[in-house]
């Protein structure tokens, strides 16, 4: 079994003194949801920025075709180094096994950055807190996510986040995270036993399960995060620049 020509995931070696450090924090869905919280909006900023720098020609949804494209290929590369681990002579399963909790942190705040991008791009603010962590959560969830909040607000429409986001009341919006975290944390307890087991066989087989796993949980989470915002909107990458320059001026 092997990875897609040209797709060669980044050496275990090289991560894993740094992931290692993420493990003592992260030990379930909402200890990594925290982590994922605590990014910084300037590095959302810069993620857009940098994105319309790269593309000053572009439109809005040329930009979130350029951004999913590369989230995608991150989330496949993050998670096929895992797999890679299990082939280091000696200690790869160790590696592996602790790069698994790692991993989980280093998705959730790459999902959040991407997540979190992508409502910039569709012009929705997400300085709050609890309304941020709503969105990337029910974006992990993907249309079950937009399901669950649809039917926690009472909305006949899964395209919750364009209308309801910024103007939902503290009250609520804890209600939303504590059952979309309780579902996230039921979901995964099932889903990555069996992804961490799959990555942990050696030769190589173990990183193209990691590498097409971490693809397909990302697309999930393009799908959840596409629902909840909705189409995106007309306009081009200066009209993004413009009103990203606006709010800091004012």
């Amino acid at each position: 079994m092997q990875l897609p020509f040209g797709h060669r995931p980044p050496s275990p070696s090289a991560r894993t003194s740094e992931a290692l450090k993420q493990i003592p924090k992260i030990r379930s869905v909402a200890d990594a949801l925290d982590v994922a919280m605590e990014i910084p909006a300037t590095r959302v900023d810069a993620y857009v920025r940098k994105l319309i720098a790269e593309h000053p020609d572009a439109t809005i949804a040329d930009l979130e075709s350029i951004a999913t494209r590369s989230y995608i290929a991150r989330a496949g590369a993050l998670s096929g180094a895992v797999g890679a681990g299990a082939a280091v002579p000696g200690a790869g399963t160790a590696v592996a096994t602790g790069l698994t909790f790692a991993e989980l942190a280093s998705f959730y705040a790459n999902t959040s950055v991407y997540v979190l991008g992508m409502a910039k791009l569709h012009g929705i603010p997400t300085d709050n807190m609890a309304k941020r962590r709503a969105l990337v959560a029910s974006a992990l969830l993907g249309d079950e996510g937009a399901k669950i909040v649809s039917d926690q607000l009472g909305l006949s429409t899964l395209t919750w986040a364009r209308s309801q986001l910024n103007s939902l009341s503290s009250p609520t919006l804890s209600a939303v995270n504590r059952r979309l975290t309780k579902f996230a944390a039921k979901r995964a307890a099932t889903k990555t036993t069996s992804r961490a087991f799959g990555r942990l066989f050696p030769f190589g087989i173990g990183a193209a399960v990691g590498y097409f796993s971490g693809r397909k949980t990302a697309k999930g989470v393009v799908e959840g995060v596409r629902t909840a915002l909705g189409p995106v909107r007309k306009g081009t990458a200066a009209d993004v620049a413009a009103e990203m320059d606006e709010a800091v001026t004012a």
